[in-house]
Parts: structure tokens; sequence; C-alpha cells
């Protein structure tokens, strides 16, 4: 009996065993999968985000999405962002520039927006941007404009109309470097269907400027693009004009600094005196320094003194500017601000016979490269000994006077034309010297020893580290006693 009782019970216990299993299986709750669990996060985030929005509360609305995003990066997630962006965006416009560069730095700062989304957010700024620019320029609204193409240049360049209305607004203002800028990019690209003004137009604005601000190799250079256009005189001589300021500006920039230096009455006489040994080119007229109401406060060349008028003075923008007196006149001054008063080199745009030459070869090849180079040339070879002579004396006159000579290397440093100065004594030391190494000076004999000790002017084309330049020797003079030379070393372009 014991024994059919424990058979009985093995035969029961598989079924009774399987019936246990699936009891407890179907007992347990299936666990949610992780990707589930990231969704259902997100979607509550998102739902906060609204709650903010709707309160416009849109920087910690996105705050909460990119936090959302950084755990549970999702598609829906990042077009949530784009979203709230492009609502946020609507309500700030027409709120002003502060407005839009926060939302635009906004931005700039997301790390989960798509390339093809943070490009059509941009582009909105951007085309809303350039209507701000067009309404303002044509209300005659100019500082509001230059005020828009100043804070969104990237976004108000690139259209001929934003360009123009930039450049014109930033001439209106007196911003002159951001019209110089526009005015050079439409002229770069030029469209005869879109632009709202001739290419004449634009090119004499840009070479007035150019002029008035110093950038007389820039005037050049257009200057001959106007004439290969239109290859009358006058635009020729326009180009001969920038040539000569190109090679005696700085003297002026040398000049700004001995003079706002103040130096003593024994400096400035030695300069006074000194500069009328200069041998300047037969076009130039004087060398002064004007007071502010017009009047002749010394005068270091010339006899005569025709001054600019007080509303030409006016003009002067850069630390060089070139004038031009109105009408059919040929007098044209350099002229450079010395607090409230005025550097002035005077002279008159008549040409010699040789240049007379030069200008009528370009006129019938105006595109020839040779004809161009040999005026440019003409110009350089007749100004740098008398350019070279005449920074040396003012150097000589800073050495007397005992001051710094920093704002003196500054200036070579920034110049295209100045390479080197050297200031040698009677027994040939170098007492002062920018840029300047004897090792790289390649003379050839006693060429040294003969220009360290001459008595009188010597230039000369040389090689310097390898360059083509010309160096101009002026001797020094202090109270008509020979007290060694000064070195200027200077280059074509």
């Amino acid at each position: 009996m014991v024994l059919l009782s424990l058979l009985f019970g093995l035969l029961l216990s598989p079924p009774a065993a399987e019936a246990l299993t699936a009891d407890t299986d179907g007992a347990t709750v299936p666990a949610r999968s992780p990707a589930s669990a990231c969704e259902d996060f997100a979607k509550r985030q998102i739902s906060l985000a609204d709650r903010l929005t709707r309160d416009s509360n849109y920087n910690r609305a996105l705050k909460v999405l990119n936090s959302t995003a950084k755990n549970c990066d999702r598609d829906f997630v990042r077009e949530k962002i784009y979203e709230v962006l492009g609502e946020w965006y609507g309500t700030i416009r027409g709120r002003g520039l502060g407005a839009i560069q926060e939302f635009l730095g906004v931005v700039a700062d997301q790390s989960y927006l798509s390339a093809s989304q943070r490009s059509r957010l941009v582009g909105q700024v951007r085309s809303d941007v350039r209507s701000m620019i067009d309404r303002t320029f044509e209300n005659g609204e100019y500082e509001a404009t230059y005020e828009l193409c100043r804070t969104f240049s990237e976004y108000a360049s690139g259209t001929f109309g934003a360009q123009y209305a930039c450049g014109s607004a930033a001439e209106q203002v007196g911003a002159q470097g951001a019209a110089m800028q526009s005015y050079s990019w439409l002229l770069d690209n030029w469209n005869d269907d879109q632009s709202p003004a001739t290419w004449a137009e634009i090119a004499t604005n840009l070479e007035s400027m150019y002029l008035l601000n110093g950038r007389f190799r820039a005037a050049y250079d257009l200057g001959r693009r106007r004439a290969a256009r239109e290859p009358a005189p006058e635009r020729i001589l326009s180009t001969l004009i920038a040539a000569r300021g190109n090679f005696l500006a700085p003297l002026l920039r040398v000049g700004t600094v001995f003079y706002q230096s103040q130096p003593g009455d024994p400096a400035l006489s030695y300069v006074d005196s000194e500069m009328q040994r200069v041998k300047f080119p037969d076009y130039v007229r004087a060398f002064y320094v004007l007071e502010g109401d017009g009047t002749v406060d010394r005068g270091m060349y010339g006899s005569e003194a025709d001054a600019p008028s007080a509303s030409l003075l006016e003009e002067v923008s850069g630390s060089v500017s070139l004038l031009r007196a109105p009408g059919n006149s040929n007098l044209a001054w350099l002229v450079s601000p010395i607090g409230s008063r005025f550097l002035v080199l005077e002279f008159g745009i008549a040409t010699t016979p040789e240049e007379n030459v030069r200008l009528e070869s370009i006129q019938e090849n105006v595109e020839s490269d040779e004809q161009w180079q040999k005026l440019y040339q003409l110009e350089y070879t007749e100004t740098y000994p008398a350019s070279g002579s005449a920074i040396g004396t003012l150097l000589g006159g800073a050495a007397l006077a005992g001051e710094g000579f920093e704002g003196y290397g500054e200036i070579f440093e920034g110049s295209s034309v100045l390479t080197y100065y050297c200031i040698q004594s009677e027994s040939g030391d170098v007492v002062r010297s920018h840029n300047f190494g004897r090792s790289r000076l390649e003379y050839g004999g006693d060429e040294w020893e003969r220009t360290s000790s001459t008595p009188a002017l010597y230039h000369h084309p040389i090689q310097y580290a390898g360059q083509s330049m010309r160096e101009v020797v002026w001797p020094n003079f202090v109270n008509d006693e020979w007290a060694g030379v000064i070195r200027i070393g200077l280059v074509q372009s």
C-alpha cells in the first residue's frame, strides 16, 4: 500500500510542478523597456516646456528641453527645441537689436539643432534684418541703418541692395571705413541689373574716400580701373596724384609724431633750418604747420603758403588726407591733424614733360601694365630722395630733442614705403635705428665707409636682406657742424 502511494506521487509530480510554474509566471508584471521609459520621460518634460512657453519663459523651456535631449536624445525632442526657438523669435521680432542679438546667441549655443533647422532660423533673421535695412534707409534713417549694418554685418552683406544701403548710410554718418568696405564690395561684385547706382558714381565716391583716408595705393589701383573703363585724361591724371600722395604721405606721418611730441625750440629751429636744404620735386610748393584758424604757425619749406580753406580742412579724415581745391585749381594738399593744428604739404598737380610722356603712353594703351609701371616708377624715382631727406631731418630733430623713438618705429612698421632708419654719429657709430642691420645691407667695396662720412645727400639703389630698394643717406648738420648721417630705406610699394 505504501509502495502504491509513492508510485502514484511520482506520476503526479511533473504536472504539479508545471502548474506551479504556470501560476507563478501568470502573476509577474512584464518589465518596461528602457526605450519606453526614456520616451515617457521626454514627453513629460515636453509638457513642462509647453507650460513654460505659455508663460513666455522661453529660456527656461529651452534649458528643460536641452537637459531632456542630453538624457534622451530623440528626434521629437530636437524638433520641439526648433519649434520653441521659432515661437520665441516670433515674439521678439520688432523688439530691437538687443533682442535679436540675444536670440542669435541662443541659437548659436544649441547643440541639438540640425544644420537645416539652424539654417532656417538664421535665414529668417537674415531676411528680417535686410528688410529693416531697406526700410530705415528708404526713410532716411541713416543712423539706424548704419547701426543695423554694423551690428549684423554678416547678415547685411551679400546683396547689392543691402551693401549699397549700408555703404551710403555709413558715408552719411561719417563712418568712412565701413563705407569704403561696402563700396569696394559693390565694385568687385558689380551687377548692372541690380545696382541702385552706376559703377562710375560708386567709384568716384570710393576714390575720394581713399584719398581722404590716406589709402593712396588703393586710390591708385582704383584709378587704373576707372581709366580702363573711361580712358579720359582726368581719370589717368588722378592716378598720378594718388602716386604722389603715396610716396609723400610717410613724411606727414613722421612729421605728425615729431610735432605732437612738442619738442623744444632747438629741435624746432633745427628742422626749420635743415628742411630748407631738402630738394623737393618742383611740384612741392610749401611745408608748414597750420593753426586751427587757418593761419600759418611755422613754415619749414617754401616762401609762401596758399593754405586750404576751413571748409576743406573739415574733410580731413585719416592720419593723412589729400585735399583738392575746388574748381579748376591746380592746388592740392596733404594734411595731417596735430591736435587742433594741421601739418600741411602743399603741392601742385601740374605735370612735368616726362610725366606727360608717360600719361600719353597710358592713354594710347590703357591696358598696358608696363606703361602703368613706368608711371609709378617715375613718381617713386622723383620723390624718394626728398621724402628720405625730409624724414631724416625730422628724425635728426627728434634725436636732438632727446625724445623717445617708439612712435617712429610704429610708423615704419605700418608703412608700405619705409623700411628702416639708422642714425650714425660723426664717428660712424649707430646711435639709433629701426629694422636695420649692417649685415643685411649688401654694400660693395668701401661704400659703407664712404656713405657714413658723406657731407652731401647720397641716394642709390641697394639690396637689403635680398630686397631691391633705395637708400637715402642724409648728412646731419647741427649748428652748421657735420654730426654724422641718417639713413632711410625706402621701397617702391
